[in-house]
């Protein structure tokens, strides 16, 4: 248990370093009595680590009180929508199940290997590849909490390699596809429906569209960088005969 104490009109503290040697540090010319408190208090291991760069015991906690303590408390905190903190809780509850089956009961049973395993679980429970790299980006997440919080000194999720996604071809409607659509359609959809395909522009980018975008003369029109827009730039979209007959009929 670290302690304080005044010498020569300066305050120190002493405390054990991780070898159980006792050692004393100062706490500034011009600290008090409550600065000396603040920094003892702190001697737990985050000050130590962080500040004064000096190795000290690490806290104890439960491997599974912490992965908890996280879900619980630290992920709900985040200014972050209700379903992005419900997906991460997932994550938590879903790696508490696997340490659960595999007896793990502490951080320094979690290795690298550990979560390579559990990687390759989630994959045979049919988890896709975009999850599986989410799930990580959780897990680096709560052992970087864990060690800030002096809880463990590495974290076994840094060297785990990112599942490789697999690319996809591009799904596209089919003439008969379109056909149907465009039938289903009220003459009011029909035309925004057809200025889609003949544009490739998504609804949210036809949305944000005003005339001062329609170019007459050089017959294309602006998508501008909006919020929502996921090209981050502007985009010139030239406009073929029936797409200037829908925005003439539109006008």
């Amino acid at each position: 248990m670290a302690s304080k104490f005044r010498r020569n009109g300066n305050w120190y503290v002493k405390y054990k370093d991780i070898d159980g040697k006792w050692k004393n540090v100062a706490c500034g010319v011009e600290a008090k009595a409550a600065d000396a408190e603040i920094i003892r208090n702190h001697y737990g291991g985050k000050e130590l680590n962080y500040v004064h760069k000096v190795p000290v015991r690490i806290i104890e906690l439960e491997f599974m009180k912490a992965l908890k303590k996280f879900k619980e408390i630290v992920l709900p905190g985040e200014e972050k929508a209700s379903s992005s903190i419900k997906r991460e809780q997932t994550v938590i509850d879903n790696f508490i199940d696997f340490c659960k089956k595999n007896e793990i009961k502490s951080f320094k049973e979690v290795s690298n290997d550990t979560l390579v395993e559990y990687m390759y679980d989630r994959k045979n429970d049919g988890c896709a590849t975009k999850t599986r790299r989410e799930e990580r980006r959780i897990l680096r997440k709560f052992f970087k909490w864990a060690i800030e919080k002096s809880y463990c000194v590495s974290n076994p999720a840094d060297k785990l390699v990112l599942p490789k996604i697999e690319k996809k071809k591009p799904r596209y409607f089919s003439k008969g596809e379109l056909s149907r659509i465009f039938k289903k359609a009220s003459e009011f959809y029909r035309m925004i429906f057809q200025f889609l395909f003949l544009t490739g522009l998504r609804s949210g980018e036809l949305g944000n569209l005003e005339w001062k975008d329609f170019d007459r003369r050089g017959k294309y029109i602006t998508v501008r960088i909006m919020e929502g827009n996921k090209t981050k730039r502007e985009e010139i979209v030239p406009l073929n005969k029936d797409a200037m007959r829908i925005i003439k009929h539109r006008k």
